[in-house]
This record gives structure tokens, sequence and C-alpha cells, in this order.
């Protein structure tokens, strides 16, 4: 993965295939330890999902078992434009809070 971003490698158990909801959360604690840019790996697979700061959309490659990573991209968009269009974000002393 080329990126302007620190990236979060995370390993996934190579004993067991994960789950979507595992995936989804394994990106959440990334997301909310404020990485841009992810790669989950599994074995020999891999997802790479990454924030592009210009469009304002998280894009994804590869997959893993059958969930792949466009998949989880959109769903990581969906929820971006949910928080964006029912929330209002303010910053206090440098943090953004909802």
């Amino acid at each position: 993965m080329s990126t302007m971003h620190e990236i979060d490698t995370i390993t996934l158990n190579p004993k067991r295939p994960p789950s979507h909801a595992l995936i989804m959360r394994m990106a959440g604690v990334s997301l909310a330890a404020g990485y841009k840019a992810i790669d989950l790996k599994w074995n020999d697979q891999a997802i790479e999902l990454l924030f592009h700061d210009k469009a304002g959309i998280w894009c994804g490659l590869g997959a893993i078992n059958h969930e792949s990573g466009s998949r989880i991209a959109r769903e990581l968009n969906e929820i971006r434009q949910f928080v964006l269009d029912h929330f209002q974000i303010i910053t206090i002393g440098g943090q953004n809070h909802a």
C-alpha cells in the first residue's frame, strides 16, 4: 500500500476465518486510533483500506475469505455519511467532538 498516511497493519488469527463483524470491529479500532490507512491480513489474503482526503471517501482493495475490501469501504463511507448528515462536529482544543 502506498500512502502518505501511517498504516495500521492488523494480522488476524490464522486458524479461524474472520467474520464480517470482526473485520469491521478491527477497522473500527484503527479508526478510533486515528488511522486513515488500514491493512488487514489473514494468512495469504489481505484487505487494504485507504481514506482519500481530497475525495473524502474510503477505498478498499483485496479480499479475505468472502469479504471484499470494496464492501468494507462502502460500509465505512455509509457510516461516515450518516454521521455527517446527523451530527454536528465541533473542534475543541484541537480535537473533534460529535
